[in-house]
């Protein structure tokens, strides 16, 4: 009988707690509620957990959703298999959206996104975000060759629409596909991914070219010019830095021209591109031409 008690206590003191905490919850300001249930919201969102808290936030009641709705919209990714979802949808669900990845283009209503501060995706996408009157957001990632070759000047009111990007990223990027001298005065951050196809001595000069030129322009602020290499092949790879140390001399090397070797065993470079949709750390990588690699 004893035992039972015990238990039967251990019961009504959990149960009363509970009561009690929730009574306590309940007397808070609604600011300070809101803020718990978004903190909350935000530490479940997680790659390896399907059950976000946030999920069921979001439906117990009107304040809360309106809470975690924001958290559960702010990075949002578009790929082949979720694209119908984006079809019919609520207007007003992605209004608060700042980080957009496009992974495939899709028959997108760029209208749906008017707050965006990041964008992953193609010349497509963009034109898109044009025709529905919106600013291109001030981080930029243009992910294939095609989107380079377009951006160069194919069609040259493209080049205008970039006008207010301040980061910019060209994925297989190549000189003769985009003169750099064509891009707005308005980037201060450029990042440019070689290829993994050919590349030859002739591209390497032709890049050397373009970013003496961009560097040296009175026009622009640039802040910092980072070169990656982690899509070559590792000998080629290193051929292109060795060609750029001696174009670039230590001696009077601009402090503004980074390269990025790292080539880190784990995840691939999309697998982290997926995990940073606000392109918070792309424009910090790497390390300056002449400073020597980390310690593997």
């Amino acid at each position: 009988m004893g035992r039972r008690t015990v238990d039967t206590t251990r019961r009504m003191t959990r149960k009363l707690l509970r009561a009690h905490l929730q009574q306590q919850f309940a007397q808070l300001p609604l600011e300070i509620v809101c803020a718990i249930v978004t903190i909350a919201a935000r530490d479940s969102i997680s790659a390896n957990n399907r059950q976000w808290v946030a999920q069921s936030l979001a439906v117990v009641c009107r304040i809360f959703r309106d809470a975690a709705e924001p958290v559960l919209v702010e990075s949002v990714l578009i790929w082949r298999q979720n694209n119908s979802k984006f079809q019919n949808v609520r207007p007003g669900r992605f209004a608060r959206t700042k980080h957009l990845y496009i992974a495939n283009s899709v028959d997108l209503r760029a209208e749906q996104f008017p707050s965006l501060e990041a964008l992953t995706g193609s010349i497509i996408d963009l034109q898109r975000i044009r025709l529905a009157h919106h600013n291109l957001p001030p981080r930029l990632t243009l992910r294939s060759y095609w989107d380079a070759r377009t951006v160069a000047g194919v069609e040259p009111l493209l080049i205008e629409t970039l006008a207010g990007v301040t980061h910019l990223r060209i994925k297989n990027y190549t000189p003769h596909g985009c003169p750099l001298e064509k891009l707005p005065a308005s980037v201060t951050h450029l990042v440019l991914t070689l290829p993994a196809t050919a590349w030859s001595d002739s591209h390497t000069m032709q890049l050397e070219n373009q970013i003496r030129s961009i560097l040296s322009s009175g026009r622009r602020h640039i802040v910092r010019v980072l070169v990656c290499v982690d899509y070559m092949q590792s000998e080629v790879a290193v051929g292109v830095l060795a060609h750029m140390r001696q174009t670039f001399p230590a001696s009077s090397c601009d402090a503004r021209l980074w390269v990025d070797d790292s080539n880190a065993p784990g995840l691939t470079l999309e697998e982290k591109e997926l995990l940073d949709p606000a392109q918070t750390f792309t424009w910090y990588a790497g390390r300056p031409l002449h400073a020597p690699p980390p310690p593997p």
